[in-house]
């Protein structure tokens, strides 16, 4: 992509950091998260907003458009993760997984589909995930969060399509980032076991998917998920 405005959010580290990082050599990127800090890049605008909080967020969104006026791209990618067996899950690890994962990318995508049905044009991404393929132990809530996001996008697409927005859904088979860790520790050959494709997603790959869902040419492709790693 080149020349758009594109707003991502959990873009203070990981993948977040890296698609910001990726994209602001060719575009305007607009970094979310609850520190506020990121890539340090001429074309990145780090905003520091709570998108749990609908206050927080409000706020925020006003701050976007007062100096972007337009969001071509909005890629839904904060996301909390806590592998744990549900009985001995803590209720507020629940809470946060559900807030941060599902709550915060619907609040935000109905903010920003109401200014993409004005501009006529948007495309938004949903970073998804394998988990509720794989039905690994310990991550009943992650994946309950990330496949009920698969679905909010796939619906919201058919609601949004005559407007001339698409949502798509980008499921990742893991990548090394700080929330792989927390899974594997110093083992991370057991996550790669799963993949059928017996490696970690690479950046280059993440972004060659996002570039096709919001392709000029990409107006009948809406509603699909991704997987990455042969799931």
């Amino acid at each position: 992509m080149q020349n758009k405005t594109i707003l991502v959010t959990g873009a203070s580290r990981g993948l977040g950091r890296q698609m910001v990082e990726h994209y602001a050599q060719h575009n305007d990127v607009i970094g979310l998260s609850r520190s506020g800090t990121g890539a340090d890049h001429a074309r990145v605008t780090n905003l520091s907003c709570d998108v749990t909080n609908i206050d927080d967020l409000d706020v925020c969104i006003e701050t976007i458009f007062k100096e972007f006026p337009s969001i071509d791209v909005l890629i839904n990618n904060a996301a909390v993760l806590k592998s744990t067996p549900l009985v001995l899950m803590k209720d507020e690890d629940i809470l946060s997984m559900i807030q941060t994962n599902l709550v915060a990318p619907i609040l935000l995508t109905k903010r920003m589909v109401r200014a993409m049905m004005r501009q006529r044009r948007g495309h938004i991404v949903n970073i998804v995930s394998m988990s509720h393929k794989l039905c690994k132990p310990g991550d009943s809530v992650y994946a309950a969060t990330k496949a009920g996001l698969e679905i909010f996008g796939k619906v919201v697409n058919v609601e949004a399509h005559s407007s001339g927005i698409s949502v798509n859904n980008l499921a990742i088979s893991a990548s090394p980032t700080g929330m792989l860790e927390q899974i594997t520790q110093d083992d991370p050959d057991k996550i790669k076991s799963l993949i059928p494709h017996n490696q970690f997603a690479k950046i280059n790959d993440i972004v060659s998917a996002i570039d096709f869902f919001c392709s000029p040419d990409s107006g009948d492709i809406g509603g699909q998920t991704v997987f990455l790693g042969g799931i």
